[in-house]
């Protein structure tokens, strides 16, 4: 899912700013209960949590990219 952006779109903007905060606070809580989740015998889960953290993560960081290019007019794409 890409949010497109424009300029003065500010429900877009609440959106990733959102999705961002609840993606760093899913870390937040894995990271604060990783021994539990090991105690339980559930290590398995931890690599497929971090991997799709990761994965959101690095979606989050350019969709943020990409707005910053088109608020500041170098790139236009897409119209």
């Amino acid at each position: 899912m890409i949010i497109s952006l424009n300029k003065h779109d500010l429900a877009n903007e609440v959106m990733v700013i959102v999705l961002l905060l609840v993606v760093m606070v899913l870390n937040l809580l894995t990271l604060w209960n990783n021994e539990t989740i090991l105690k339980h015998g559930l290590a398995g889960i931890l690599p497929v949590v971090g991997w799709v953290l990761a994965v959101l993560q690095a979606a989050l960081a350019v969709q943020i990219i990409l707005h910053a290019l088109r608020v500041l007019e170098v790139m236009r794409w897409p119209a």
